[in-house]
């Protein structure tokens, strides 16, 4: 399934104010156990024939190519192509290009302490799924519905720990072959487009052209989640969708996106860290009360009131769901 990229056609002026504004707004995380400080963000679109000079940077950059082509050169020179991510250390030098189109991406300036080695990869990770990240969270950020703070800062974390994931992962994936990106951008399109339908290995794998081995040993060594995990994914994407644009009851949302009740709630809770009704008065801008302690028994019979506190704040809640995530739901 084609990405959406019309939000950045038609708003391409207003996008490097509005990248500026995102980085503001996200304080320092703690992400894998690493503090993460996002500097800037920007988004970059140049016109074919650009060659821009070897240079160095005193941060860690990472790059997420939105569209079009672009020659990056590191310690060899690789084409990159829409939905692929790459990170390199503070002050490696490096060069890039774009010869035959246009091409827009985004960069990411970061602080990680304490500082962690980027092994290059032969080639670097195809991530369609961040690409709808970042698309929909720049979305969000223009728009700013009900809690949108919250949903900007999920899914920059979400961005974040993509891009940090390089530092530790990038090294075991070994050379990914064309005919490999192919089967992940086959696999993904067509979740994307059935995720709420039953879908069986033998049905997915006759469409996307591999057996049922292959399918599931090369997409989990690919992507590092299961096909499973995906669909789960992709339906829990359609579940926060229609929280946040409907007023179907939970139960019928469930329904909808073919999984069972209790199962929908206790996966939104282990994802995203709190259940679907909450999240919906939460996108709704209702402020939440949690319990931070609960009554001592002698307090109970004498009807002391439980102590309660505020709702955590938007960076506590995205930190919270990131870290129990096994695969990051890409929330619209």
């Amino acid at each position: 399934m084609p990405i959406d990229l019309s939000f950045i056609h038609t708003h391409a002026t207003m996008l490097p104010r509005l990248c500026e504004e995102i980085s503001v707004l996200i304080p320092p995380v703690t992400l894998q156990g690493k503090k993460v400080v996002l500097c800037s963000m920007m988004y970059v679109r140049k016109s074919p024939g650009l060659v821009v000079a070897r240079e160095t940077h005193g941060s860690y950059e990472g790059h997420l190519v939105l569209e079009g082509t672009v020659e990056y050169e590191l310690d060899t020179v690789e084409t990159l192509r829409q939905g692929q991510l790459i990170l390199h250390a503070p002050h490696v030098e490096h060069g890039w290009s774009n010869p035959h189109d246009a091409v827009s991406f985004l960069v990411f300036a970061l602080r990680v302490e304490p500082s962690v080695p980027v092994r290059v990869p032969h080639h670097w990770p195809m991530r369609p799924d961040l690409v709808r990240t970042a698309v929909s969270m720049l979305v969000v950020a223009h728009e700013r519905p009900p809690g949108w703070r919250g949903a900007v800062t999920y899914k920059m974390l979400t961005l974040l720990s993509g891009l940090l994931n390089l530092t530790e992962d990038t090294g075991r994936q070994g050379r990914v072959q064309r005919d490999d990106l192919q089967l992940l951008q086959r696999v993904d399109a067509y979740i994307s487009a059935h995720g709420a339908e039953v879908i069986g290995l033998p049905t997915l794998a006759d469409n996307v052209g591999v057996s049922i081995r292959t399918l599931t040993r090369r997409y989990r060594y690919l992507a590092g989640i299961t096909v499973t995990e995906r669909i789960i994914q992709e339906r829990l994407r359609l579940a926060t969708h229609l929280l946040a644009t409907t007023t179907l009851p939970i139960s019928a949302i469930a329904k909808r996106v073919n999984l069972s009740f209790p199962f929908f709630s206790r996966q939104f809770r282990t994802l995203v860290g709190e259940s679907p009704s909450d999240y919906r008065r939460y996108l709704q801008g209702i402020p939440l009360r949690y319990t931070h302690t609960r009554r001592p028994k002698s307090q109970q019979a004498g009807g002391a009131d439980v102590s309660e506190g505020d709702a955590p704040s938007d960076v506590e809640r995205a930190q919270r769901a990131l870290e129990r995530s096994v695969c990051f739901p890409t929330i619209p």
